[in-house]
């Protein structure tokens, strides 16, 4: 039998399983695939989704928690961007590297990307999708 558990999230392992829950203590993710797969904090949680920047710009995904979305990540290429709200010097070179190798997006400035909208994709049976939107103080030091 296949190990489902990854030290590390790529696009692809959300094609496989939309949901995943991040575990502090073998610190690896395990798919969430039932109600008994969910961990204790929603915070744990990172559900595939697609993101929409403000400017237009589309992105395949992820929300971290159910309630309060308070960090996501943007797949590109063969990269992950990851932005938080509670570090925004990180997320800002995050941004930084994503506008680089997307060619520099003449005149794309950080401002124009948030509100980021999110709609999750983890539907089926048993779970129910969310949509929201996060903004991320990323204002260029």
């Amino acid at each position: 039998m296949e190990n489902k558990t990854r030290e590390y999230l790529r696009l692809a392992d959300f094609q496989f399983f939309p949901v995943w829950k991040y575990d502090e203590d073998s610190e690896l993710f395990h798919p969430v695939v039932e109600m008994n797969d969910l961990p204790e904090r929603t915070r744990d949680l990172f559900i595939s989704a697609e993101l929409v920047t403000a400017s237009g710009l589309r992105f395949d995904g992820y929300v971290v928690g159910v309630e309060r979305i308070f960090s996501i990540g943007l797949f590109y290429k063969n990269s992950i961007y990851h932005l938080n709200k509670n570090l925004p010097d990180i997320s800002r070179e995050q941004l930084r590297d994503l506008i680089s190798n997307m060619g520099g997006y003449e005149g794309l400035e950080f401002n124009s990307l948030f509100p980021i909208d999110f709609t999750t994709k983890w539907g089926g049976e048993v779970f129910v999708d969310f949509s929201g939107s996060i903004n991320i103080d990323v204002v260029a030091a």
